[in-house]
């Protein structure tokens, strides 16, 4: 496993666990919704609403259900979408004319990554 792929993992115990809890394969997936999310952290100002929805709803779900956690995921019809990660409900609502959100949107689904421990804030 390449150096870079530990800084993703919480401890030593990590690397042990997952021959243990699932193997190496759910253990590569977490790192890679790690390398997502941090990708997202990066570039707040350029993250597409229908982009970011897809991973809450193909990636993280899976990932909140496989380790026990809330996941849901509310829209109605319009522009605004209620999303519960663990304990954290947030709000994302899509701008108008635009497939861009705003940072602050992106800020919070952040804030419930990093409680998830799918990001790490810096």
């Amino acid at each position: 496993m390449p150096s870079s792929d530990r800084a993703y993992f919480h401890s030593k115990s990590d690397l042990l666990r997952s021959d243990t809890a699932g193997g190496i394969i759910r253990l590569m997936d977490e790192v890679r919704l790690r390398q997502r999310t941090k990708r997202f952290g990066e570039s707040i100002k350029n993250v597409r609403g229908e982009e970011l929805f897809a991973f809450l709803d193909n990636q993280v779900q899976p990932f909140c259900r496989a380790h026990g956690l809330n996941y849901d995921h509310r829209n109605r019809g319009g522009s605004h979408h209620v999303f519960t990660v663990a304990t954290s409900t947030f709000t994302i609502a899509k701008a108008l004319g635009t497939p861009l959100l705003r940072p602050v949107y992106v800020r919070l689904f952040l804030e419930a990554m990093s409680e998830i421990g799918l990001y790490e804030q810096e």
